[in-house]
């Protein structure tokens, strides 16, 4: 009985400590060709994201957000992601399924509507919803 409340306590709690869950910030639904000049030629120069959580348009973000998984206590899935601004110590909650990568350029963040996989193009043809970090 005590490992069952165990494992239902991590179950509840696992995904819990976050500052925003990024299903529920407003967001904007944009094109590849509503995206800004300057993130668009980023996504044409970059030859393939396959099996990237993260992309940063400018290096210096780099230092600023980092991404954890949350994984489940039974299998190698994960419960969620996290996206943490660590200059300001705020944490941002990513559902399991959202698709990836997440494009980060300063303040905002593109999340395309397919699982992008740039060796094919598909990064001109999805949608991405953009996201104001605070």
């Amino acid at each position: 009985m005590k490992y069952l409340l165990l494992i239902s306590i991590f179950f509840l709690t696992g995904c819990t400590f976050y500052d925003y869950k990024i299903e529920n910030m407003p967001c904007k639904e944009l094109s590849y060709k509503e995206l800004p000049p300057h993130v668009q030629e980023y996504l044409s120069s970059e030859p393939s994201c396959f099996g990237r959580e993260l992309m940063f348009v400018d290096a210096n973000d780099s230092t600023t957000y980092r991404i954890e998984s949350v994984p489940t206590i039974i299998g190698p899935w994960n419960s969620c992601y996290k996206l943490i601004n660590v200059k300001k110590n705020i944490v941002y909650r990513v559902e399991q399924g959202t698709s990836f990568p997440l494009i980060i350029d300063k303040d905002k963040m593109y999340i395309p509507d397919v699982f992008v996989y740039f060796v094919y193009d598909d990064y001109k043809s999805a949608r991405y919803s953009e996201y104001e970090l605070r």
